[in-house]
């Protein structure tokens, strides 16, 4: 399995106004990167149970994702990500990649961070 980035579609002028765009940052090319580049990696590699609870405000679904991170993994996952775009946290999606370090996906945690192509067929973890 690859950690490939999906095709960009973008024309270039646009790609270039978008970076230069005074309301374009690191947070919202994070969330970018996690909900349309690595999502469907990030669903088959990551236990969202264990990734939720370094991420103190999400325990609001805390006991649901936890139940469903074994019978239903991509429910679980699905769940995460809605709240995860819902919640109104500052730097919310920093702290995901910093859930994800500490949970031990360095991996999507060096694509995240660098946003460099990056292809392994094993994701390290615990």
């Amino acid at each position: 399995m690859s950690l490939t980035p999906a095709t960009n579609t973008t024309r270039p002028e646009d790609e270039t106004d978008m970076q230069s765009g005074s309301d374009y940052s690191h947070s919202q090319n994070l969330a970018y990167l996690i909900n349309e580049v690595y999502r469907s990696r990030i669903i088959q590699v990551v236990d969202f149970g264990v990734l939720i609870s370094y991420m103190p405000f999400m325990n609001e679904i805390l006991p649901q994702v936890y139940n469903l991170r074994k019978t239903n993994p991509k429910e679980a996952a699905n769940i995460f990500f809605e709240h995860l775009k819902n919640v109104e946290e500052e730097g919310k999606y920093q702290s995901f990649v910093d859930a994800l370090r500490r949970a031990r996906y360095p991996l999507l945690v060096a694509a995240l961070e660098s946003n460099e192509i990056i292809s392994n067929d094993h994701e390290h973890n615990q």
